[in-house]
């Protein structure tokens, strides 16, 4: 799905671009901010379930609102 946002002759450089912004957003804050939701919430684990289901709603919300349908669209051009 990621692949098909972009046009064809810069498909390998806008997906490998979103990509590794997301892992290094993600992967890097992830530690302090599950931390910092079990210190809130005094509770170690509470982080890890709470993160997860949060970043994945939004992330599912995103994808139902914003992308765009590519079924007849010509993503060779």
């Amino acid at each position: 799905m990621l692949a098909e946002l972009f046009p064809a002759r810069v498909r390998y450089s806008g997906m490998s671009l979103a990509f590794n912004l997301g892992v290094g957003l993600f992967g890097g804050f992830t530690p302090t901010i599950v931390q910092l939701i079990g210190t809130l919430l005094k509770n170690p684990l509470a982080g890890l379930l709470l993160y997860t289901y949060v970043v994945a709603t939004v992330a599912l919300l995103i994808a139902v609102a914003i992308l765009p349908e590519t079924k007849a669209k010509d993503v060779y051009a």
